[in-house]
């Protein structure tokens, strides 16, 4: 029998969970030894192989690489880190077919680990897919988000990367696997409506197939038979001036988005109302200069509609409506809001919130949006009359409503993406020429020559116009310094020193502890109903594993038997509503451990963002207290005989102040048929940023209080302590016992 190969493992702290399983998976019938020595030689590197070859035991190996390669937030940063590292694959405006595989690769890596971690909720938040989008060619992301709206299919990361392998098989396929011969031949005229992904042609109704292949059409209408090719890749077509290329095209009715393939939506961007349109540009052409892209559209706020002039911005992390457009009344809702500044600083404004609808001018989409109201959402915009479009000959049947001023009126941002897409568009023969696009809401112009510096996005006076462009000057430019090293070590000190003073000892004799904050956590949204979408999305997890979701559920009833958490009631939720105080609602996922009797283990999620929030960006992390684990184990084996102790849940001995704890509320039930309950962690939580050195500090604190003179003890508490684990030797048992003595 074939000897069992065991899994290795390189230092990559992405593939560590991977590792971990696989490894004590083959190794259950090993004894100790054998199983210590295949972990040895399962490490790579020696830096690996250094770390454990020292312990005493598999265990204790396990220990050591848990908190080196184990620990969750590392994993998440790493990932970010690839996901930040992420190179477009459009080179010089083509496509590299080998980076864009690796780019999907990295992306589905991305997804299943972060699976694994339990976070693959925050994936699908629209920043992020928004950034990676971003990374993508134009035409890619016009034909993914048609896919989405067409097919109904989701807007997510996982939805991405499906979609995208779709085309990537296709475009393999389009290689031609031989040199191409060239040859004339006659180019058909039928014109179809429906394309597949894959198809360089529209076919006819009648000559496709119930699957929707093309039965009988060739690839490429200028070597009908020949079936080795797409238009994109073939020889002829490339040698044809651009001219010529757009007269074939039309003829044969073949979608320009993307790199000559059908668009998704299997319409072809030439309609019949633009079939008399023309490319070829008019020599004095280019008194158009940079035109942001804005249309005309209705905005209804409950029985009020107005007309409004409308820019859309994929960048604008919110959608923004100017200040005037409907009148205040005592039941609107306000909400206090962070505008970042050049420089770093920030201001913080209460803004009112709207919900309204969106309607286009011919009354054909109504959308409800939510919008922020503002003094000024952005500077003036120059508009586009009917005959600037008539010194060119591509714009001059293009159907535009021109605005009444150059004020804009309200920021689509990218919370609304889908009205952005676009349907159809029409380019110029010039590169420089202005392009016609078609959205949900309308025709748009948008492009030109380059005339200078646009004043819209690059404000960055904040005296003479006001709080957006602020905001605007930061997010165009990307400003933004980065906190020198050294502020960030006093800010750490002060941290350090804050929760030192505020240490002090409760009635029942336990410890609570101030939390150290950056900013004020007043101004962090109320994000209750996405921690009730994380708790659906928990339910979904545990349906088909009811034994974990009972060990779940127990873990969260001893946590409200020891104290560590207490049910608010609806009454106290009811009363800080209607006070306005803030809190925050911290999701909770479960993390799996190789353990017969806890499968499962309970985390809470200080990281995650909601509306560009998280709770660890409004908490200071504080100095790094702990001994060195280097020096830790080398004192460990300096003597003769050696003390191991553990504080038993550290973090959850600890409180901390009502006033830090309304914001580490979250929702559980034990059943989806029960109604949701809202509970709050009245200790220090595993994830907070400042919870490692709060712990160290009370800790400290402890000993300073009940054996002040004892520097002996206080010594072992400093150098030996890492985290809640004691690592010492000590040259007799006499003086362990009474060091046993000491602590206990």
């Amino acid at each position: 029998m074939q000897k069992m190969k065991f899994p290795t493992f390189n230092g990559d702290i992405k593939d560590y969970q991977r590792f971990r399983t696989l490894f004590q998976h083959c190794a259950a019938d090993l004894t100790e030894i054998e199983c210590f020595y295949q972990l040895t030689q399962a490490m790579i590197n020696a830096r690996e192989r250094n770390m454990i070859k020292g312990c005493i035991n598999v265990q204790r190996a396990w220990q050591v690489l848990d908190e080196k390669y184990g620990d969750q937030d590392r994993v998440v940063d790493s990932l970010l880190r690839d996901l930040e590292n992420l190179k477009p694959y459009e080179i010089k405006g083509k496509i590299s077919l080998s980076a864009m595989t690796g780019f999907f690769q990295t992306l589905q890596v991305f997804e299943m680990q972060a699976e694994t971690i339990g976070l693959s909720g925050e994936l699908n938040s629209k920043i992020m897919l928004n950034q990676i989008k971003q990374k993508m060619p134009e035409g890619h992301r016009i034909a993914y988000y048609r896919d989405v709206r067409d097919e109904h299919s989701s807007d997510s990361l996982g939805g991405l990367v499906k979609w995208r392998h779709r085309q990537l098989l296709l475009q393999e396929k389009a290689k031609s696997p031989f040199p191409e011969k060239t040859s004339t031949c006659e180019m058909s005229q039928n014109r179809g409506s429906k394309s597949s992904n894959a198809a360089a042609w529209n076919p006819p109704k009648q000559i496709q197939s119930k699957e929707g292949k093309r039965s009988g059409v060739p690839k490429c209408p200028l070597h009908i038979n020949s079936n080795t090719h797409f238009l994109k890749m073939c020889i002829k077509f490339r040698n044809l001036s651009l001219k010529e290329k757009y007269d074939v095209m039309k003829k044969n009715d073949i979608c320009s988005r993307c790199d000559h393939d059908n668009c998704p939506a299997g319409k072809s961007p030439y309609d019949h109302k633009l079939s008399s349109v023309k490319t070829v540009a008019n020599k004095d052409a280019g008194a158009l200069q940079s035109i942001l892209p804005t249309v005309m559209g209705y905005l209804r706020h409950g029985n009020n509609r107005q007309l409004v002039r409308i820019l859309l911005d994929g960048g604008s992390q919110a959608t923004l409506v100017r200040e005037g457009i409907f009148s205040k009344t005592e039941k609107d809702i306000y909400q206090d809001h962070d505008l970042s500044l050049v420089g770093g600083t920030r201001i913080r404004r209460k803004l009112r919130l709207l919900d309204c609808f969106i309607e286009d001018i011919g009354g054909n989409l109504s959308h409800p949006v939510s919008v922020t109201e503002i003094d000024k959402p952005c500077g003036e915009a120059p508009v586009v009359q009917e005959e600037d479009l008539q010194q060119y000959h591509h714009l001059r049947e293009v159907d535009i409503h021109a605005a009444s001023s150059e004020t804009v009126d309200m920021l689509l941002g990218v919370d609304n993406t889908h009205l952005m897409v676009w349907e159809e568009y029409i380019l110029g023969e010039k590169p420089d020429e202005p392009v016609a696009a078609r959205c949900p809401l309308g025709w748009f112009i948008q492009g030109g020559r380059s005339g200078g510096p646009t004043a819209l996005l690059n404000y960055v006076n904040v005296s003479a116009i006001g709080p957006l462009e602020e905001f605007l000057g930061l997010e165009t430019a990307a400003l933004q310094p980065r906190r020198c090293k050294c502020s960030t070590e006093i800010l750490n000190r002060g941290a350090t020193e804050t929760m030192e003073q505020s240490v002090s000892q409760r009635q029942d004799g336990s410890y609570k502890v101030r939390l150290p904050w950056k900013n004020s956590p007043d101004s962090l949204p109320d994000n209750y109903d996405y921690a009730v979408k994380r708790l659906h999305g928990l339910e979904s997890q545990f349906r088909d594993r009811p034994e974990e979701w009972d060990v779940y559920c127990k873990q969260m009833r001893d946590l409200q038997h020891r104290g560590v958490s207490r049910r608010v009631s609806d009454a106290e939720i009811r009363q800080d509503r209607e006070a306005g105080r803030k809190m925050w609602f911290l999701p909770h996922f479960a993390v799996k451990k190789d353990s017969a009797t806890t499968p499962v283990r309970i985390v809470y999620d200080a990281k995650v963002r909601f509306q560009g929030h998280s709770l660890n960006e409004y908490l200071v992390k504080g100095e790094d207290l702990n001994a060195d684990l280097f020096n830790v184990a080398l004192r460990f084996r300096e003597n003769e005989i050696g003390v191991k102790a553990d504080i038993r849940k550290m973090f959850q001995a600890i409180k901390v102040r009502p006033e830090d704890a309304r914001f580490h509320w979250y929702v559980f039930r034990e059943n989806p048929y029960q109604p949701i309950q809202v509970y709050e962690l009245t200790t220090v939580t595993f994830g907070d940023r400042p919870s490692p050195t709060a712990a160290i500090v009370t800790l400290r604190h402890v000993i300073d209080r009940h054996a002040p003179d004892d520097e002996q003890l206080k010594k072992v508490v400093t150098d030996q302590f890492y985290m809640d684990d004691l690592s010492e030797s000590v040259t007799n048992v006499e003086e362990a016992v009474n060091l046993k003595a000491k602590l206990v």
